[in-house]
């Protein structure tokens, strides 16, 4: 299944206008291929309407929680405390627990497009093949009757997001990820929803999906 990457950018626009419900099309192919798309189906395919209220976007943490300050030693109680009472600057620093590693930029993503100009954004540099059956026909020139096939293979064609595109690319991915798990057929939804939680930790994980700590 191929997932269109301008399909994903109307997601995540739809995403954030709950007021209005958002129309989707479910397009099968004479292959059983899936899409789904914000469009009415090409002639030829089976198509399913579905409209959707407010479907959610990936959550993310939009703030980060207030550290605690840490609070002063407390006051001598009385002007005759010895050297031996005060804490030296050395161990206060031993006593600090390390601050935590920043987060990791996310993993790369690629924008690829089919011979047919469609769009899709994925992890993989080079997808693998697809094989298109093509129209055979008997040495006369008729159609082909004694039922032989053939196919042409197509590679479709991919180039790194730039990483200043990153973080938004990963939310689009995410958003259509979570679109096709909630509109999946019982069968697929488990994989599905296996394959949205998967995209989502993934974002999490990197400097995109958190608020970086003040220095």
């Amino acid at each position: 299944m191929r997932r269109a990457f301008c399909f994903a950018m109307a997601l995540t626009c739809a995403s954030a206008a709950h007021a209005e419900p958002v129309v989707f099309y479910r397009c099968t192919d004479a292959q059983d291929n899936l899409t789904i798309q914000n469009m009415p189906c090409p002639k030829g395919m089976r198509q399913q309407k579905k409209v959707m209220q407010g479907v959610s976007s990936a959550g993310l943490p939009s703030t980060l929680a207030a550290q605690p300050t840490p609070s002063s030693p407390p006051a001598s109680a009385t002007s005759t405390a010895t050297p031996a009472d005060v804490p030296t600057p050395a161990d206060t620093t031993a006593a600090a627990p390390p601050p935590p590693p920043p987060p990791l930029p996310p993993p790369p993503l690629y924008t690829c497009t089919t011979r047919e100009q469609a769009s899709y954004i994925g992890e993989v540099a080079e997808p693998p093949p697809r094989c298109v059956p093509l129209n055979t026909m008997d040495l006369d020139g008729g159609p082909n009757q004694a039922g032989g096939s053939a196919c042409e293979v197509l590679r479709d064609q991919c180039k790194p997001l730039p990483a200043e595109q990153l973080c938004e690319a990963w939310k689009s991915y995410v958003a259509e990820a979570e679109t096709h798990w909630r509109f999946a057929v019982p069968d697929h939804a488990e994989a599905l929803h296996a394959e949205f939680e998967r995209r989502q930790h993934l974002l999490e994980a990197s400097n995109c999906g958190a608020v970086q700590p003040a220095p």
